[in-house]
């Protein structure tokens, strides 16, 4: 019987890539309900809004914050469902992969039970399928926010002195185009991620392994 005090002998590198996974899904899941928080008072204004410095002006910042509140209402509901959907998906991908490592919980008593690894790995192909999926929709929801907020300071930042030579159209479309392959790189990064998760654990060699690890038990 493995000893209550380590990680249950898992191999190494399957142990890393289940705290791996219970990291990013932590990380995951606390934005997300961070941002639903922020969701609740979206359409009240903030007292330091056009205040805060800014690379592109307290005016152009000014207008960002106002898109950004337009295209936030403007998918509140939407929003607030991935949000929340996502928030699960990452708790049940967080709790599924910290149970493979502690199959009898956070206290590793010798006479708690030990859940099957097995189940646990299925659990955490699922939740890693759903929160790639859901990460996507609210990628694409980021996008278009990012779009909106992109614009709205390109066309107030060529007011100021620094950019007062170059084309409103041009900022704009600049500005906008950065904003939203910033919000695309960082979804692909955390769908790839997942789905490398979901492929990994699906593997025959990991199953192979937590197959003769339960039967050792």
């Amino acid at each position: 019987m493995n000893s209550p005090g380590s990680l249950e002998k898992l191999p190494a590198a399957l142990r890393n890539v289940s705290l791996l996974c219970m990291a990013l899904a932590a990380l995951v899941g606390f934005f997300s309900m961070s941002e639903l928080l922020g969701l609740a008072h979206v359409a009240e204004p903030s007292p330091t809004a056009g205040r805060l410095p800014s690379p592109f002006g307290s005016e152009a910042f000014q207008r960002g914050y106002e898109a950004q509140l337009s295209a936030l209402e403007a998918m509140r509901v939407a929003r607030a469902l991935t949000l929340v959907s996502l928030g699960l998906a990452c708790a049940l991908n967080l709790v599924s992969a910290s149970r493979l490592i502690w199959p009898r919980g956070w206290r590793l008593s010798q006479t708690a039970p030990a859940l099957p690894r097995e189940g646990m790995r299925k659990l955490i192909v699922a939740s890693s399928v759903a929160v790639a999926l859901l990460r996507t929709l609210d990628g694409a929801q980021l996008a278009v926010v990012a779009r909106r907020v992109g614009a709205a300071m390109g066309r107030s930042a060529s007011s100021l002195p620094a950019f007062e030579s170059a084309s409103p159209a041009i900022l704009e479309a600049k500005l906008r185009s950065w904003a939203v392959t910033i919000a695309v790189v960082q979804t692909a990064v955390v769908v790839g991620a997942f789905a490398f998760f979901s492929h990994y654990f699906r593997s025959q060699r990991v199953r192979g392994m937590l197959a003769a690890l339960d039967q050792a038990r």
